[in-house]
């Protein structure tokens, strides 16, 4: 699964996956943006950029731009 970060918002801001899944983080905006969720994962995605993540662990995990002043905020349900 694709999610796009662009206009302070991630694209879908809501997903939910199967223990295992994998979601690629795509910036295609004109500015940095991080993908952080406390405790599990905090990177920086470049102009043009993507990372990705697989979620081998079930639970709901919130996912916030830490270098904005009003974050984007993603919910990640994994069942």
């Amino acid at each position: 699964m694709t999610v796009e970060v662009y206009n302070n918002e991630y694209h879908p801001s809501s997903v939910s996956l199967k223990t295992g899944g994998t979601i690629t983080w795509k910036n295609t905006d004109q500015i940095l943006y991080s993908v952080t969720s406390d405790g599990v994962f905090d990177t920086i995605i470049q102009i043009g950029g993507s990372w990705q993540y697989t979620f081998n662990q079930a639970g709901t995990f919130q996912i916030h731009d830490r270098m904005s002043a009003k974050p984007p905020v993603m919910t990640v349900t994994v069942k």
